[in-house]
């Protein structure tokens, strides 16, 4: 069986505890500005409203202002391209890239911890 990434968010939403509505602990993950050496990274959180990839770099725009333009690709630091939410890992490091070139070079020092 097949799963997408809205149906597992949709699984996960409402679980009963008590008799009270509890959610799932959305993943966090840290989002660096590619070949900026100096950028400490912004938490982004995965949560339930954000179930696009398009969604999602709209949210990485708005918090991690991008110098090159839009967000269009988040890569891990090993040069990998996460093209599907039900891949991001809770609490990874991404590459925020707007279109240029992975800058291995320029690599913030926290997307290597």
């Amino acid at each position: 069986i097949i799963f997408s990434a809205c149906a597992v968010v949709l699984l996960c939403l409402k679980s009963h505890s008590r008799g009270r509505e509890m959610s799932c602990r959305p993943r966090v993950i840290r989002v660096f500005r590619n070949g900026d050496p100096h950028h400490a990274g912004e938490r982004v959180m995965l949560k339930a409203s954000i179930n696009t990839m398009q969604k999602l770099y709209d949210q990485v725009n708005s918090q991690v202002k991008l110098v090159t333009g839009g967000c269009r690709k988040l890569l891990r630091p090993n040069g990998q391209q996460v093209s599907e939410l039900a891949d991001f890992v809770d609490g990874e490091a991404v590459l925020a890239l707007s279109g240029e070139p992975l800058s291995r070079e320029h690599m913030p020092a926290g997307a290597l911890a």
